[in-house]
């Protein structure tokens, strides 16, 4: 399996972010009162309760291919050891920075980013 499944984790958690924003942001135009017009209040505000309601729904669903994915990006991470499990899941499951996961480990990021190319050529030369 290649390890481009690691980068759809992190792809598929930006998306799910993004969903967020966007039904948070359009449940605070409902709510504002600059929205409210002379005419077709009522229907605006239908439309937009229901185009929340839809995108929730697809939040939901995204969020349980999310957990799926989460599952088997962790049984791949599972076969290394300590260390490069950390590497891995700061990198794809917390989505650290290299400075952040060389910080960790205690080492600089040249050599987290070697780590990490060594493990991912690994992982496709397995695929």
């Amino acid at each position: 399996m290649k390890w481009i499944l690691g980068e759809d984790y992190c792809a598929m958690g930006r998306e799910i972010e993004e969903l967020r924003e966007e039904i948070s942001h359009i449940w605070s135009l409902l709510k504002s009162p600059r929205r409210h017009t002379a005419s077709g209040h009522n229907d605006t505000m239908a439309d937009g309760v229901a185009t929340v309601v839809d995108l929730e729904k697809i939040l939901e669903q995204k969020i349980n291919e999310y957990g799926d994915l989460r599952m088997k990006v962790e049984s791949i991470i599972e076969q290394f050891p300590s260390v490069e499990r950390r590497l891995l899941r700061m990198r794809y499951i917390r989505r650290f920075t290299w400075l952040q996961i060389a910080n960790r480990l205690y080492c600089d990021e040249s050599t987290c980013r070697r780590m990490h190319r060594r493990l991912v050529r690994k992982l496709n030369e397995e695929a």
